[in-house]
């Protein structure tokens, strides 16, 4: 009996998920995953490769029907803890994906809003909104920042726990190009920034993971849109010139 290598079945399997992916492509039915206008080659590779890391990820999360509903009527009720930042943030670094996430100390989380679901690690915070364009603080805690789902067993409640972060007073968010774009555009939220991707500011790995994505900043139309022009009142420099003999 010959002898059984992992690497031997791991090649047979990636080249059977490359072949899914080609088929995927071609049916257009990575549409469910991505914006058809920002689709490239490289992204099809990304997501080839996303394809082949789901397949091979051990903790793969498997879904709890029963727990999920239970999860969206807590949601929809407003069931919501007063966390300390401690337990907020205890829940919050269960995440997976962690470099999708800005890390918060638990004094700038002691400065949120923060609505974590009751025995649930699943919430968001609300923080002071700081125009990206000006660096000045405005509106209040309507920032949404710190969205997670860490509970075991729910899955596909983004779209009702936004909602949710809207209901209770959200308006602004940021984030890096991709998925989350169709998510929050069906949410209604509009684009009124973006800053083209730079390794410099982005998490470990993230290029290697997720490839080169813009950080696009929202708003939404129940609230105020940002202003990010300068402003008219800004003295301008003395066009006048001296002749000089």
């Amino acid at each position: 009996m010959s002898e059984f290598r992992l690497s031997d079945l791991k090649k047979l399997v990636t080249e059977q998920v490359r072949k899914y992916a080609r088929r995927a492509y071609n049916q257009k039915l990575w549409e469910s995953h991505v914006i058809s206008e920002q689709y490239t080659a490289y992204d099809k590779r990304m997501y080839d490769q996303e394809n082949l890391r789901s397949l091979f990820t051990l903790d793969e999360k498997e879904i709890d029907k029963e727990k999920v509903q239970k999860v969206i009527e807590l949601i929809k009720s407003d069931s919501y803890e007063n966390p300390s930042p401690d337990e907020f943030l205890d829940s919050l670094e269960k995440s997976d994906k962690p470099e999708m996430l800005t890390p918060y100390s638990t004094s700038e989380l002691g400065q949120m809003s923060l609505y974590k679901l009751k025995d649930h690690d699943i919430g968001f915070a609300l923080k002071e909104f700081t125009n990206p364009a000006t660096d000045k603080k405005e509106f209040g805690k309507s920032e949404i920042v710190a969205v997670h789902n860490n509970e075991s067993g729910v899955g596909g409640i983004g779209k009702i726990l936004m909602k949710s972060a809207i209901d209770n007073g959200g308006c602004y968010l940021d984030h890096f190009d991709g998925f989350l774009s169709k998510l929050y555009g069906d949410l209604g939220f509009k684009e009124y920034m973006r800053y083209e991707f730079n390794p410099d500011y982005a998490p470990k790995d993230f290029e290697e993971k997720y490839g080169k994505q813009d950080v696009i900043y929202r708003f939404h139309p129940n609230c105020q849109e940002p202003n990010v022009k300068p402003e008219e009142n800004e003295e301008k420099p003395d066009e006048t010139e001296e002749d000089s003999e």
